[in-house]
């Protein structure tokens, strides 16, 4: 059968409209997960969608609107999937907007003062140290920065901080030493 009959422009037609109703339905889901109603993330539905669209894209459509079509569902349930991907991660972490502006809005009906917390054993004062003893010893062996920052090393050493304290039961320290001639940032015992 030719690729240009009424059958198949109709199937391809149908294909579509189907792909970008269910991706609003997703899409639904999604917010319905992010806002808390459901409990679990669409997961299912977005890994069938997904090898809908893979099938779909693996089709060879002549017909150049359908063939648009195609394309620019393909790009928003990329768009979309990248949003999601970045809620997800942000819930996960602990810093959704939505949820950051629950919490407020309970800590000011409660009276309660919410303030940006200090990881507990790490202030800025010692990871400023580290900080520029790291970058001090790095210029010295020549090794590039990269796209070293001072927040990123806080967030680093605060995130290994509360595992390694309980890995070794005990208080940890930072200091940097040169291991193999590269600088590196070593966990030690705090005295």
């Amino acid at each position: 059968m030719d690729e240009r009959t009424p059958d198949k422009a109709t199937a391809v037609d149908a294909e579509l409209r189907a792909l970008e109703s269910d991706l609003t339905l997703l899409r639904q889901h999604y917010e319905a997960y992010f806002l808390g109603i459901d409990r679990v993330a669409p997961t299912v539905e977005h890994t069938a969608l997904r090898l809908r669209f893979d099938k779909a894209r693996k089709t060879h459509v002549k017909n150049t609107v359908a063939r648009h079509r195609e394309e620019m569902l393909w790009q928003r349930f990329l768009a979309h999937e990248r949003l999601w991907g970045r809620i997800c991660r942000e819930i996960e972490e602990g810093t959704y907007r939505r949820d950051l502006f629950k919490v407020k809005l309970r800590a000011s009906e409660s009276g309660v003062e919410t303030k940006p917390t200090q990881p507990a054993g790490i202030d800025d004062a010692k990871v400023r140290g580290i900080f520029d003893a790291y970058v001090e010893a790095k210029k010295n062996l020549g090794e590039p920065l990269g796209d070293l920052t001072f927040e990123k090393l806080k967030s680093r050493l605060s995130a290994q901080l509360p595992e390694l304290t309980k890995q070794h039961g005990t208080a940890i320290d930072f200091k940097v030493a040169v291991k193999n001639g590269k600088a590196v940032i070593r966990a030690v015992k705090a005295k």
